[in-house]
């Protein structure tokens, strides 16, 4: 076998985002991620949690996870080939807030330990669907 080098590139590396995508990626985040606790906190003193409710819950997501990661773009500056990029590192800031807010702020979900897991598994479909979706909308550009 031989190892791979970067040897071959006659331009310096950069960093595949830049420092003010990042601080837009990470604003993104932070506001997606409050907005569906505060989202989810309303839906699961619905019963979305329960029965088919959780099924239309995750179906929901499944629907408009695509169209919320082709919002990165104007939003946040970025190409259509750094989707997964930018779409890392959005759900990267969510899920630390995610996991803060489940540990010392779980009345954000809500009352019960019921509501506060069903919010936390629905966080997590959305994170994974995010994740795979977005290998499917990132394009290298046109050459």
């Amino acid at each position: 076998m031989t190892a791979i080098t970067n040897s071959d590139c006659s331009e310096p590396r950069h960093a595949p985002l830049q420092q003010t995508q990042m601080v837009r990626l990470t604003i993104v985040g932070l506001i997606t991620w409050l907005g569906i606790a505060f989202l989810l906190h309303y839906i699961g003193t619905l019963g979305a949690y329960e029965g088919t409710g959780r099924l239309i819950s995750y179906g929901i997501i499944a629907l408009l996870t695509p169209s919320s990661l082709l919002a990165l773009m104007p939003l946040c500056g970025i190409a259509r080939n750094q989707i997964v990029l930018g779409t890392a590192w959005v759900v990267g800031v969510a899920s630390v807030c995610d996991g803060l807010a489940l540990v010392w702020f779980t009345s954000i979900y809500g009352g019960t330990q019921m509501m506060v897991a069903g919010a936390g598994s629905t966080l997590l479909w959305g994170v994974g669907a995010a994740c795979l979706f977005s290998f499917f909308v990132n394009r290298e550009p046109s050459s």
